[in-house]
C-alpha cells in the first residue's frame, strides 16, 4: 500500500515552504493538486510527476490521488495552498475515508462495471467514478459494495435522461448485488 501525503505549500512563495512540507514533497513521486499549486513547485521539484486539474475538480483530484496510493502504491502528495487542514483537501480526503468506512485499498477510482442486462441479456459496461469493494476482495464487480458517479458537467440536471441520477445509477444497482450507489 502507498502513502498519501496532504501538503500545504504557504503562500506560494519557495522561501516560505516549510521544512516538513519539503521533506513530504521530496518523498512523493506523484504530486495532485490544482494547476497554479502544482506550477509553484514544478521549478523546485521538475523531477516529479504531477496530476492537475482546475478549479472546481477538487473531488476528482482527491480520487484520482486515493487510487494511485492504493492501488498502484505509490507515495502521492495532494498540494494545498496555505495550511492544508484549514485551505486544503485534508478535509475532503478524510470526510472520503470516514464517509465510505472503507480503507483506500479497498476504492478504485475509474472503474469498469460490467453486468449483464436484465431486459435484453447483453452484456454491459458502464464506468464509474469511485468504486468501492468489499473489505478486502478482488476488485471485480462481484464484489461491488458502493460506488460513485460524478457529475462531470454542473449543468447536468438530476433528471437528465442520459446522465441524471436514474440513467446512471440504476443499470448498476438493478442489474448487480451492490445496493448503493451515489451521484
Amino acid at each position: 500500500m502507498g502513502k498519501l501525503f496532504v501538503i500545504g505549500i504557504g503562500p506560494g512563495e519557495p522561501g516560505e515552504l516549510t521544512e516538513r512540507a519539503g521533506k513530504a514533497i521530496a518523498s512523493c513521486e506523484l504530486l495532485c493538486g490544482y494547476r497554479v499549486y502544482t506550477e509553484l513547485v514544478k521549478d523546485y521539484f521538475p523531477e516529479k510527476e504531477y496530476f492537475s486539474t482546475p478549479m472546481g475538480q477538487e473531488r476528482e483530484r482527491c480520487l484520482y490521488a486515493f487510487r494511485e496510493a492504493s492501488q498502484k502504491g505509490r507515495t502521492v502528495g495532494m498540494l494545498c495552498s496555505g495550511d492544508a487542514g484549514i485551505y486544503g483537501m485534508a478535509g475532503l480526503i478524510l470526510e472520503m475515508a470516514e464517509e465510505y468506512g472503507f480503507a483506500s485499498e479497498d476504492m478504485e477510482r475509474d472503474f469498469r462495471v460490467k453486468y449483464t442486462d436484465a431486459d435484453t441479456g447483453n452484456t454491459k459496461t458502464q464506468k464509474v467514478d469511485l468504486a468501492i469493494f468489499e473489505q478486502g476482495r478482488a476488485h471485480e464487480t462481484e464484489n461491488l459494495a458502493r460506488f460513485i458517479i460524478v457529475a462531470k458537467d454542473a449543468k447536468v440536471k438530476a433528471n437528465d435522461k442520459k446522465a441524471g441520477v436514474t440513467a446512471t445509477l440504476e443499470p448498476i444497482l438493478y442489474n448487480t448485488d451492490c445496493e448503493f450507489g451515489c451521484w
